[in-house]
C-alpha cells in the first residue's frame, strides 16, 4: 500500500507539472494582437504564377516509381502559404534565402482559448527528405531545432499517419533545396496517392454524405427533360440539406456536400475519378446545366460557390481572377461578366458558410436565375490584355475597382440577398 500511495503521488505530481508547463507555454505563446496582417493577393503576376505552378506540377502526368521535382518561385510560395494561413483565419508571409525558408504567421486562437493570437516564426533549411527545422518561435516561446522537431513530427503523424500497408504520404519526399528565388522538392510518385489524398480529404462520413446528394441530384435530373438551370437544381439539393439539418446533421457540412456535388456535375468531373466506390452509385443522367441560359455562367457560379464554402471566399476570388487574367493574355479575353458570376457564386458560398441553416430555408423555398445571378449582358468582355489595361488600368486600378463595385452592387441587390449584408 505505501508503494501504491507513493506511485499515485508521483503520478499526481507529474500530471500537475505537465498542466503547469502547458499553461506556461500557452501564456508565452498567447498574444493579444497579430504581428502579420493579411496582404492583398489580387495581383496579376503572382496569380498567373500560381496558375502556372498548378499546370507545371499536374500529378495526372506522373508515373509510379519515377522521381519528379516540384519547384515554386518566391512569389508562388508566398501566395500558397498566405492562402493556407487565410483558410485558418490568419495571415502569413514567407521569405526564401540560400538554404533557408522563414515563415512568419499569425493565427487566431479563438476556438482554442476564446481569443488572442499565436504569432509564430519557423525557419526551415535544406533537408535530405523534407525540409529540416532550424528554429520555432511562438509568441515569447522560442524553441531550437532539436526541441521543435519532435513537436512537428507529432503533428505530421496526426495529419499523415499512414498505416501498416500504406506508408505516410510524406515518405514520397526525396529532398528539399532552397535558394533565394526558388524552392524545390524532389518526390517519388506512387499509384495509390490520388485515392489516399482524396480519402484524407473525404473521410467515410463525408463520402456517405456525398452519396446522398448524388442520389438526390439523379432524381432531380431525371425530372428535367432538357437543360437544367442552376436555380432549379439548387431547390431540391438544399431542401434535402434542410431536411437533414433539421434531423440533427451539421448544416455547414450539408451545404458543402450539396454545392460540391452540383459543381462536379456542372463541370463534367465525375466523383468516380477519385472515389472508385462512386462508380456503384446511381448513374447521373446527362443534362446541360445553365445559368441565365449559359453553360459557362453555371460553371463559374457553382465552382466559385463550392470553393468559397470549402476554403473561403478569398481563394475563390483569386482563382476566378487568375483565369480572367490568363484569358486576357492568351485565351478568350478578360470578361467582367464571368468575373461577376464568380463573385455571385462566392457570395452564395460565403453565406452557406456564415449562416448555413438560413440559406437552406431560402433556397429550398425555390428561386429563379434572376434571384441568384445579376444581369451581366452589358459588362465588358473578351478584352485582350492591352485593351484591358488601356480601359481599366489593370488589376487594382481605380477604373477596375469601380467596375468591381458596380458588380458587387448588382449582386447585393439580387432578391436572394436584398436587405442582407
Amino acid at each position: 500500500m505505501p508503494g501504491l500511495r507513493r506511485m499515485l503521488a508521483l503520478l499526481a505530481a507529474a500530471t500537475a507539472l505537465v498542466i503547469v508547463l502547458a499553461a506556461a507555454a500557452l501564456a508565452l505563446a498567447w498574444e493579444a494582437t497579430p504581428r502579420v496582417r493579411g496582404v492583398p493577393v489580387a495581383r496579376a503576376q503572382p496569380l498567373l504564377e500560381l496558375r502556372e505552378l498548378a499546370r507545371r506540377n499536374d500529378p495526372r502526368r506522373a508515373r509510379p516509381g519515377q522521381l519528379y521535382v516540384v519547384h515554386a518561385s518566391s512569389a508562388e510560395l508566398e501566395l500558397l502559404i498566405g492562402h493556407a494561413a487565410a483558410a485558418l483565419g490568419g495571415a502569413a508571409q514567407a521569405r526564401l534565402a540560400d538554404g533557408r525558408l522563414a515563415i512568419d504567421a499569425s493565427l487566431p486562437l479563438e476556438r482554442l482559448v476564446g481569443g488572442g493570437w499565436a504569432n509564430l516564426r519557423i525557419v526551415f533549411a535544406d533537408g535530405a527528405t523534407l525540409p529540416d527545422i532550424e528554429s520555432l518561435a511562438i509568441g515569447s516561446l522560442e524553441l531550437p531545432g532539436w526541441a521543435a522537431r519532435p513537436l512537428v513530427e507529432l503533428l505530421a503523424r496526426l495529419v499523415d499517419p499512414g498505416g501498416a500497408d500504406a506508408p505516410p504520404l510524406r515518405s514520397l519526399a526525396r529532398g528539399v533545396r532552397l535558394t533565394p528565388d526558388r524552392a524545390q522538392l524532389v518526390y517519388e510518385w506512387r499509384a495509390d496517392v490520388p485515392q489516399r489524398l482524396f480519402a484524407r480529404l473525404m473521410p467515410p462520413e463525408q463520402q456517405a454524405r456525398l452519396q446522398v446528394y448524388h442520389e438526390r441530384l439523379a432524381l432531380a435530373l431525371r425530372a428535367t427533360p432538357r437543360a437544367a438551370s442552376v436555380a432549379a437544381l439548387l431547390q431540391p439539393m438544399f431542401a434535402l440539406a434542410a431536411e437533414r439539418s433539421a434531423a440533427g446533421a451539421d448544416p455547414l457540412a450539408e451545404n458543402r456536400a450539396a454545392l460540391l456535388t452540383l459543381a462536379l456535375y456542372a463541370t463534367g468531373r465525375p466523383l468516380s475519378r477519385a472515389l472508385p466506390q462512386a462508380r456503384a452509385w446511381p448513374r447521373l443522367p446527362w443534362r446541360l446545366v445553365v445559368l441565365r441560359e449559359r453553360i459557362d455562367f453555371a460553371q463559374h457560379y457553382l465552382v466559385s460557390a463550392a470553393i468559397a464554402v470549402g476554403a473561403g471566399g478569398s481563394l475563390a476570388d483569386v482563382l476566378g481572377l487568375a483565369k480572367e487574367v490568363s484569358d486576357a493574355r492568351d485565351g478568350s479575353g478578360f470578361s467582367f461578366n464571368d468575373l461577376a458570376l464568380d463573385r455571385a457564386g462566392i457570395r452564395l458560398g460565403e453565406q452557406a458558410l456564415a449562416d448555413p441553416a438560413a440559406l437552406q430555408l431560402r433556397l429550398s423555398a425555390g428561386v429563379t436565375d434572376a434571384d441568384i445571378a445579376p444581369v451581366v449582358a452589358d459588362l465588358p468582355q473578351f478584352l485582350s490584355e492591352a485593351v484591358f489595361v488601356e480601359r481599366f488600368g489593370g488589376i487594382g486600378a481605380p477604373a477596375y475597382e469601380r467596375m468591381l463595385a458596380e458588380i458587387d452592387a448588382r449582386i447585393a441587390a439580387l432578391p436572394l440577398w436584398a436587405g442582407r449584408r
